[in-house]
C-alpha cells in the first residue's frame, strides 16, 4: 500500500482524445495539450487516414466539441462514412472506450507522479503501445442492472 501527501505540485494537464477498436479491443489516441473542436477535427481526421475504408461510428457523449455544423461538413469532406451515434445525458459509460481510460486511470494515472506534461504524454502514449501489443482484447459487457420503481 502506498502513501499519499495531501499536497502535490501540478505540472500541468493534457487532454487524451481516444478511439477504440472494438473487435480487437485496440485503442488509437493522441496526447493533446487542449480540448478544442480544431483538435477533436485534427484527430478525427488522423482517424479517418488510419481507416480508409467502409464506415466509421463515432459514440460521443455530449460534450460541447460533440456538436455543430462542422461535423456536418467533416462528415462530407469523408465521403458521409462517419456514423455519430450520442449516447444519453450523463450515460458515457456506456460507451466502451471508457472501460479502456478506466484501466489507464487505474494503471498510470491514480498514483503517478509525473514531472512535466511531456512525461505524463510519454506515459499515456506508452502505455497505449504496450496495451495494443500485448493485452487488447475485445470487450464483452452488457447492463445487469434493473430499473427499480421508487416511492
Amino acid at each position: 500500500m502506498g502513501c499519499r501527501e495531501f499536497e502535490y505540485v501540478r505540472h500541468g494537464t493534457q487532454t487524451l482524445i481516444a478511439a477504440l477498436e472494438p473487435a480487437s479491443g485496440k485503442v488509437f489516441g493522441q496526447s493533446l495539450a487542449s480540448r478544442k473542436e480544431k483538435d477533436l477535427i485534427r484527430f478525427m481526421n488522423a482517424l479517418a487516414r488510419r481507416y480508409p475504408q467502409g464506415n466509421i461510428y463515432t459514440i460521443w457523449d455530449n460534450l460541447n466539441i460533440h456538436h455543430g455544423w462542422s461535423w456536418i461538413e467533416f462528415n462530407r469532406r469523408h465521403h458521409s462514412r462517419f456514423r455519430f451515434v450520442w449516447t444519453p445525458v450523463h450515460a458515457s459509460w456506456v460507451n466502451q472506450i471508457e472501460i479502456g481510460l478506466s484501466i489507464l486511470q487505474r494503471r498510470i494515472l491514480k498514483h503517478g507522479d509525473f514531472h512535466s506534461v511531456q512525461e505524463l504524454a510519454s506515459e499515456v502514449d506508452g502505455f497505449m503501445k504496450h496495451w495494443n501489443r500485448n493485452e487488447a482484447y475485445p470487450f464483452h459487457w452488457k447492463f445487469r442492472g434493473r430499473w427499480e420503481k421508487t416511492g
